[in-house]
């Protein structure tokens, strides 16, 4: 009786412990397949202007009630996002958030300029897991800011990728889709974000209406071709007239100048130049010098994309190459009568045009600046220093 009883004992675990593995391996498998779309369940990941172009696509979608049934965002506070949930009663979450508050209501989780880490919890609380719309090429300008970077480069095109989110590392998750687009020769990084922007919808709402098969059939990123894009610091707009080309400075000018403009010194104190231009009359390829930097490289490269149009001053120039040293004269300033501007000679001795300029906490023309500072020194002071 009592070996019976033991026996029955051992046989009741074994069975218990059975069906728990059971129940959780279903439970597992029931998860990964359960998503009811179409139409999708979607939450949105977002903050500011660029993720407002996606949502306003999603939004509008949801109307029609033929691809979307739900939509609700999470965000965090007092952003353009938020705003625009509120306007459409969407349902809101603000970051952090948890698993369970989301779990079995959303198919999938689609991220546009967010910042934050979504964890691997919050991944898997979404049967088609996650995706993001990040503005580049990848694996080009992985990071926080590529567009800026793509511009402060030289990058003559960029584009958009929409990726499967991976948690803890950024922007490594397969290829679901990728969109590339040129960059003007003078396009701004500002202008180029509200490009991209709409372009990112629409590649965006392409992805929804190909659900789940673009999200199951993502490739790996290549491994070749991996640059970074990190955070920008105002830093980065100081010049070094000693080691920045004229068109490295305008490249730096048309990525940075909506955040940080340009920043050297007169004598001492800073100025802020605001808005310049290369002196593309002037402009010689024959003095961009050669260094074994790739940043040197690419910077040649930008130039001749650059020049491309042109061709009355380049075309001899572009044949062939004879690079000279850096110019010692780099960062002297000569005023143009007719223009009104000054011409500011860079390390390559090329110039660049500077129109106007803070100095002072006080903007002003470049007329003014020269009437009142350039024009009171001895013309062997006429010269902005790092």
């Amino acid at each position: 009786m009592k070996v019976f009883l033991i026996f029955s004992k051992v046989l009741n675990n074994s069975c218990s412990l059975l069906f728990k593995k059971f129940y959780s391996v279903e439970s597992k498998c029931t998860k990964v397949s359960l998503y009811k779309g179409p139409p999708w369940r979607i939450l949105f990941f977002g903050t500011d202007d660029f993720a407002l172009h996606s949502l306003k696509a999603l939004c509008a979608k949801l109307r029609t009630g033929t691809l979307i049934e739900s939509l609700g965002i999470v965000t965090k506070k007092g952003t353009l996002v938020e705003k625009f949930g509120e306007d459409e009663n969407l349902p809101s979450f603000v970051w952090p958030i948890k698993p369970v508050d989301i779990e079995n209501k959303y198919d999938i989780g689609m991220v546009v300029s967010f910042g934050k880490m979504i964890t691997n919890d919050v991944i898997m609380s979404f049967p088609l897991g996650c995706v993001n719309v990040h503005a580049s090429m990848l694996p080009r300008w992985r990071g926080a800011a590529p567009i800026i970077h793509a511009v402060m480069n030289g990058d003559t095109e960029t584009g958009i990728t929409i990726m499967r989110i991976h948690p803890h590392k950024f922007d490594v998750g397969e290829i679901v889709r990728q969109y590339r687009i040129p960059i003007e020769n003078d396009e701004t990084a500002s202008e180029l974000e509200i490009k991209l922007g709409k372009y990112g919808a629409h590649l965006l709402m392409d992805c929804v209406r190909d659900l789940p098969r673009c999200v199951q059939k993502a490739i790996p990123q290549p491994n070749e071709g991996v640059t970074y894009a990190p955070k920008i610091k105002s830093e980065m707009a100081i010049v070094y007239w000693d080691k920045m080309s004229a068109i490295k400075l305008y490249n730096m000018h048309r990525a940075l100048n909506h955040l940080y403009p340009l920043t050297t010194k007169w004598h001492g104190r800073k100025v802020k130049f605001t808005e310049i231009s290369i002196d593309k009359e002037n402009f010689n390829t024959n003095r961009i010098r050669r260094n074994d930097t790739k940043q040197d490289s690419d910077s040649r490269k930008s130039a001749l994309a650059f020049l491309n149009s042109n061709t009355e001053n380049t075309s001899e120039s572009l044949k062939s190459f004879s690079f000279n040293d850096v110019n010692n004269e780099a960062g002297v300033i000569v005023f143009d009568k007719k223009s009104k501007n000054l011409n500011v000679k860079c390390c390559d001795g090329n110039n660049i045009v500077v129109k106007r300029l803070k100095h002072l906490g006080k903007s002003m023309s470049a007329l003014d600046f020269y009437n009142g500072f350039v024009n009171k020194r001895p013309k062997d002071e006429w010269r902005f220093g790092s």
